[in-house]
């Protein structure tokens, strides 16, 4: 049992780090004993990226693709 606290807390101190840009894939891959792809399928699952995305880029990303689509609809002459 508490060695199953120990891991879940270790994930959780990944998990946190990773999310606030203190450890690059690599050292959680290390920390956690994982290989670099399965780290990243690891952070999947646990619904994180590991594309660096703020509320400021997506929605700036949002309008670009409202101006597209826009564009798009505008009849051609």
């Amino acid at each position: 049992l508490i060695e199953k606290a120990q891991k879940h807390a270790l994930e959780q101190a990944v998990l946190e780090l990773y999310k606030e840009g203190e450890i690059s894939t690599g050292t959680g891959a290390e920390l956690l004993k994982l290989s670099l792809w399965d780290f990243i399928r690891w952070l999947g699952e646990h619904e994180v990226s590991i594309f660096p995305s703020t509320e400021a880029e997506i929605a700036e990303e949002m309008r670009n693709v409202e101006r597209m689509v826009e564009q798009m609809a505008r009849p051609k002459n």
